[in-house]
Parts: structure tokens; C-alpha cells; sequence
């Protein structure tokens, strides 16, 4: 008995296409102990939105993560909107949750 290639084909395909597109698993991530990254509405002045930064830590005088929009002069850069969902370029089947505020220790 000899069995159609397509039909093998097709056979196969539906049989892993559950494991392409397993259930979404959210990984529990905490622990943060410092705040930085600056929010899109944060007002510029003497008093940092940070409590440290990525270059001189709890010294908080050097680079920092920032919203998308804070910067108003490069309102395409900085980080996607708290909550927003990203697709990964790489795995087509990874997805990445920004945090729900950047207010709290991240």
C-alpha cells in the first residue's frame, strides 16, 4: 500500500502544528529593586524620575531607559507604552509583555 505524500504531508503538519502554537506561558519576574526607567510624562528638573541609572547605579547621574514620547525631540525612540505586547524579530513565536507601569521599581 503506498501512501500519498501530501497526504503524509498534510498528516504530519497537523499533527505538530499544537506544538507551534502552544498556549501562551507568562514567565514571573520580580524582585526589582530600583526604578529606571523614566515615564513619558515625568517633568524634566533637578529631581531625577529614577532612583538609579543603568551606568552609575544608585549614584543616578548617568543614562536611563525612557518611555516612548518623553523625549520630544525623538518621539520614536524609548520604550513601547506599559502593557504593550511585542513580537519577538527573531522567533516568530515568542511575545514580550512590558510591564504593566513604569512608576514601580522595574
Amino acid at each position: 500500500m503506498r501512501i500519498d505524500s501530501k497526504l503524509l504531508l498534510t498528516g504530519i503538519t497537523l499533527a505538530f502544528s499544537s506544538l507551534l502554537h502552544a498556549d501562551f506561558q507568562p514567565v514571573a519576574v520580580s524582585g526589582f529593586t530600583q526604578d529606571i526607567v523614566v515615564e513619558k510624562n515625568a517633568t524634566p528638573g533637578i529631581f531625577p524620575a529614577t532612583t538609579a541609572s543603568l551606568d552609575s547605579g544608585n549614584a543616578n547621574t548617568g543614562s536611563s531607559y525612557y518611555e516612548r514620547g518623553y523625549n520630544v525631540d525623538a518621539s520614536d525612540t524609548g520604550l513601547p507604552a506599559p502593557g504593550s505586547t511585542l513580537g519577538s524579530e527573531s522567533g516568530f513565536d515568542h511575545r514580550y509583555i512590558m510591564a504593566p507601569s513604569y512608576k514601580d521599581n522595574n
